[in-house]
């Protein structure tokens, strides 16, 4: 929601990691884009690792990722009713995922599910009370495989669950298997139910994480973590199929440090996209072929800090927020619409390690 010239942007963090153990977990900011200036507007306390955030309405839906919850084996789900004046958040209850490490959700188009990726191994479907509660899980889908990486593909693990712009079909990027699963959406039972083809395949090794869709339905592009690229697919919205057509590189050719990459966003233009690489510590700049699905690499813009996991552009496209997880900051760019560039604005904000950024 903004507020004015202001836009709310809600933080996800790390509560219990790396021998750190904190109640407050979730941060609201307002964001003034023309500036770049953030001005805490809540703390809400009570979730373990929120480390990805979805909102539909009043409810926002934070994972808690975890290896147990609540004494069943595998991470939650949490639901929580905003109110305001002055903004408070209040569970309205949470639920299992029946698997590990929960690190990626979305609300289905019809606000019915909230569908969710376990690093663990798979995807859960839970369905939304009249109230914006959660019920327990409809759907469980554990994957089954593994690839090349002889570390980080030793088996299946999703990363990410995306909806085309149609609504129509689910797209799970997962990384351990180098593959994009394909779905549809049972509205009636909330079963995933896998398309024919049932998924595309990346470059052996190349660790899908997250996808993003232009705004045409035309293209959809997937961030590789392991090989820091992105590539582009041409997606057939009748058939809901994908063919690979373009991969360009996050970093340049003499860095060879130890690094993956994390996020990808467009710009609400679909002109340009943005990639973010852990170990750089930089956003990639693109320029986007809308008819080829080519990718030009224009810039990579160091963040200012380390290891940023996650960002976001504000819906008017004038700044992005980044998420620097391992030096416990956010920083603010300015984004130049002619040529999408970055410019750092000088904000920057201590917060303990943040890896999820959702304009609200």
């Amino acid at each position: 929601m903004t507020q004015g010239e202001r836009q709310r942007v809600v933080i996800g963090t790390y509560t219990h990691h790396d021998g750190a153990s904190r109640d407050e977990g979730i941060f609201v900011f307002a964001l003034d884009p023309a500036s770049g200036r953030l001005e805490v507007e809540a703390i809400f306390s009570g979730v373990v690792n929120p480390s990805y955030l979805a909102l539909a309405g009043d409810v926002l839906y934070a994972v808690i990722e975890e290896e147990e919850f609540a004494g069943v084996p595998g991470g939650g789900l949490s639901a929580l009713r905003l109110t305001e004046p002055p903004l408070r958040a209040a569970l309205i209850n949470a639920q299992p995922t029946h698997d590990s490490w929960p690190c990626h959700l979305t609300v289905s188009p019809s606000g019915r599910w909230v569908l969710v990726a376990n690093y663990g191994s798979g995807l859960t479907v839970l369905p939304i009370r009249a109230d914006g509660g959660l019920g327990e899980a409809a759907c469980i889908v554990r994957q089954q495989g593994r690839s090349v990486h002889p570390e980080r593909q030793d088996a299946p693990h999703a990363h990410s669950i995306t909806f085309d712009p149609s609504g129509r079909w689910v797209i799970a990027a997962d990384l351990g298997l180098d593959r994009l699963l394909i779905y549809r959406l049972d509205e009636a039972t909330g079963q995933l139910v896998p398309n024919d083809p049932p998924w595309a395949e990346a470059e052996p090794g190349a660790g899908p994480r997250h996808v993003v869709f232009h705004p045409d339905g035309r293209w959809l592009y997937a961030i590789n973590e392991l090989t820091s690229t992105v590539t582009s697919y041409a997606f057939d919205a009748a058939r809901g199929t994908l063919t690979p057509a373009h991969s360009a590189a996050i970093l340049p050719d003499d860095f060879t440090a130890e690094s993956t990459a994390a996020a990808i966003r467009l710009a609400p233009s679909g002109r340009f996209l943005y990639a973010s690489n852990r170990g750089y510590d930089g956003i990639a700049v693109f320029a986007l072929d809308a008819e080829t699905g080519g990718l030009t690499r224009l810039a990579l813009t160091p963040t200012g800090g380390k290891t940023p996991r996650d960002f976001a552009l504000d819906p008017s496209g004038r700044c992005l927020v980044a998420a620097n997880q391992n030096s416990d900051s956010l920083v603010t760019f300015h984004v130049d619409a002619a040529t999408g560039l970055l410019t750092l604005t000088g904000v920057q904000i201590e917060i303990p390690r943040p890896v999820a950024v959702l304009m609200a």
